[in-house]
């Protein structure tokens, strides 16, 4: 079965549009309907008129030579096919009329029915080839838009929160610290005066006071994460890691802890936020441990072109595989309160504080054999250097 294509023909030559279409009727396997134009802006005329799937078009015409009106047929078609025809065996006029968008060049004197056919529907199966990638190109920009207007969006909304929880946890302090205070008062100078349920229930409500006070206080750092006035600075971290290791004096010798670490290099950043990264990690690995167990922590360094990476192995209860990914959001807690204490914010933190440095955090895990968490820190460029 015979296919059928339209044809338009741009040349100022009779002879030559009468040659072509002769030609065309030689093929076998296409039906070739062919309609002629003298010049370039009748034939741009009829290309805006009409459904053409291939344009024959003379590289010299009066007023206008070919390569002109290629060019302004490129304006409103920008996928239509066109061949260059010419009587010029001239390489320069074939590479400037394929960088304007011809899809094809031919010499008048070597066309022959096989050669024009096959050059035609090359041009189309181009062209078509071409639309494609752009429509491609065109979906992938508006893509990128949306995802673009998203990502603001997203942006806006985390500040909105961020601010929020800025704002409610602060307001929170006050009412919180009386309700502490004052229970804590009734504790302690009336004690005498209540039965054992009311001590009980009074000492339960002092105890979700304090658990209430913590979590405002740790919502309150997650908050100030985002703001741009940290201090940024270049600082040792072993002196780091020293203060952060004194700082949980008391959780250590409770619990008969040995933390070994490799030397620790400079660094730049925020030495506050780093420290409390170690002191969260640290705390973590001496509290989830089981039951009479000596915990181990062991701070590994090792460094790549951009980056220091850090290690903290700990031989702790472990995590089980299908929860490691959930431990580094907010409020996201393994275990009761009851059982290990914390506000469910301290890996939160400190994925916030190691991508402020530039860097990524991660954990490998065995149950009932230990933890490993790892995070990076950028190291100091030269841009920042200068």
């Amino acid at each position: 079965m015979s296919i059928a294509l339209n044809i338009l023909m741009i040349d100022d030559n009779s002879d030559d549009r009468d040659h072509y279409i002769r030609t065309l009727k030689k093929v076998g396997d296409v039906q070739y309907h062919c309609k002629e134009a003298k010049d370039g802006r009748s034939g741009i005329h009829m290309l805006s008129d009409g459904t053409f799937d291939c344009v024959l078009l003379d590289y010299s015409l009066p007023g206008a030579n070919g390569v002109q009106v290629l060019q302004n047929i490129r304006v409103d078609h920008p996928f239509v096919p066109v061949v260059m025809l010419t009587g010029q065996g001239n390489e320069n006029v074939a590479v400037q009329a394929i960088k304007l968008g011809a899809h094809n060049y031919l010499i008048k004197t070597e066309i022959t029915p096989d050669l024009l056919s096959r050059t035609i529907r090359e041009a189309i199966e181009r062209s078509l080839l071409e639309k494609t990638v752009a429509e491609k190109d065109r979906q992938l920009l508006e893509k990128a838009r949306d995802l673009e207007a998203s990502v603001v969006k997203l942006m806006q909304s985390n500040a909105e929160l961020e601010r929020f929880a800025y704002v409610a946890s602060h307001d929170m302090q006050e009412p919180i610290r009386m309700v502490t205070n004052f229970s804590q008062i009734i504790a302690n100078d009336y004690r005498h005066m209540l039965d054992s349920d009311a001590q009980e229930y009074l000492d339960l409500v002092v105890e979700s006071g304090k658990r209430i006070s913590e979590m405002v206080e740790d919502l309150l750092e997650y908050s100030r994460m985002g703001e741009n006035t940290v201090r940024i600075a270049d600082f040792d971290s072993g002196s780091v890691l020293r203060s952060a290791i004194d700082n949980i004096g008391t959780l250590i010798n409770e619990k008969d802890a040995t933390i070994t670490h490799d030397k620790m290099p400079y660094l730049h950043g925020n030495p506050v936020q780093f420290m409390r990264l170690l002191q969260n990690l640290m705390c973590n690995g001496i509290k989830y441990q089981p039951e009479g167990n000596k915990p181990r922590i062991h701070i590994g360094v090792k460094e790549d072109d951009k980056h220091w990476r850090f290690s903290i192995f700990d031989n702790g209860i472990g995590i089980a595989p299908e929860f490691i990914a959930q431990v580094f959001e907010p409020f996201r807690r393994l275990h009761t309160y009851h059982d290990i204490q914390g506000t469910g914010l301290g890996l939160a933190i400190c994925r916030k504080i190691v991508e402020m440095h530039g860097g990524n955090i991660w954990a490998e895990s065995k149950p009932a054999i230990g933890s490993t968490f790892y995070f990076t820190i950028r190291k100091k460029s030269m841009e920042q250097t200068a």
